[in-house]
């Protein structure tokens, strides 16, 4: 996007989600679709003004995952979790495939709960956190 790194300004973006023999559940693949959609169509509005998403993807380990599950379809923005950018809350609910039955993170956020995180979600966090740095 920019030849030189030093030219712009960037927030990262973080997502983890548990990956398993090259394998994830639903929610988290949809999320992926979501996260990776959301990034470049933000990146294709801010290149002008030379402010870059970085989407970082982590792939949560099972060991890791059954000491805690919440970590799995977690979103990270400049290291503040998506729920806090948005006012909303974290929850859980069974989920399938790689996780099996164990309780995954939801989102509860305007009396909905989302298993999949939406792109307008992810959209409207970054644009609170670009304006909270006066970027936007």
């Amino acid at each position: 996007m920019f030849d030189d790194p030093r030219m712009h300004r960037t927030i990262i973006v973080e997502w983890r989600r548990l990956v398993e023999n090259g394998s994830t559940c639903g929610r988290c693949s949809s999320t992926g679709e979501n996260i990776e959609s959301a990034v470049a169509k933000v990146n294709a509005l801010l290149e002008p003004k030379r402010i870059k998403v970085d989407l970082h993807q982590e792939e949560i380990p099972k060991e890791r995952f059954e000491k805690d599950p919440l970590l799995s379809n977690e979103i990270l923005i400049d290291g503040k979790r998506i729920e806090d950018w948005i006012g909303a809350t974290t929850g859980s609910s069974p989920c399938s495939g790689v996780c099996g039955s164990s309780n995954c993170r939801t989102i509860d956020a305007c009396g909905e709960t989302y298993e999949e995180i939406p792109e307008s979600m992810i959209m409207l966090a970054l644009g609170i956190a670009l304006k909270e740095r006066g970027w936007a």
